[in-house]
This record gives structure tokens, C-alpha cells and sequence, in this order.
């Protein structure tokens, strides 16, 4: 499931950007709401090139399981998280 949120997300910031991130991992994860509608993820993707790069992404369900990713971004090192 978890996997699935961030491969989603993943999917929104390339189409977004013109990049080709592949997902590698799930680093961090928090659940919000009733019965968790609201997760913020960390995770690991990389390039072909071997770049490795950390993002965070705002996952929402609806109370029909739809899935939105309202925020997805590449986390900088040695910043402060955004959530």
C-alpha cells in the first residue's frame, strides 16, 4: 500500500518535472485522520544515472479509497523536513 502512495506520487513529480526517478524505498511514514486518510511519506527514488535523491510527498484518500497527491517535492539535504 505505502509503496503504492509513493510510486503514485513518484509518477505525479515526474510527469510534472520531465524526470525519470525510479523508486527505491520507503524512509519515513505518518498517518493523520480517522482510519489514517492523510499520510506524509520519505522516500528514496533514483535516476538511471545512479543519482540517488530524497522526496516528500502529501498523500490524501477520499472515503472512496481515491488516491490525490496534492504535494510532492524533492527534499534538499540537511533541511528541515516540511512536515
Amino acid at each position: 500500500m505505502l509503496r503504492g502512495y509513493a510510486e503514485g506520487a513518484l509518477k505525479k513529480y515526474n510527469d510534472d518535472k520531465g524526470t525519470d526517478y525510479v523508486f527505491e524505498r520507503v524512509r519515513k511514514v505518518k498517518g493523520y485522520g480517522c482510519r489514517d486518510h492523510m499520510y506524509f511519506l520519505i522516500f528514496l527514488a533514483k535516476m538511471g544515472n545512479g543519482y540517488r535523491q530524497f522526496f516528500q510527498a502529501m498523500v490524501v484518500k477520499d472515503q472512496k479509497d481515491n488516491v490525490d497527491f496534492p504535494v510532492v517535492m524533492s527534499r534538499v539535504k540537511n533541511s528541515w523536513d516540511f512536515w
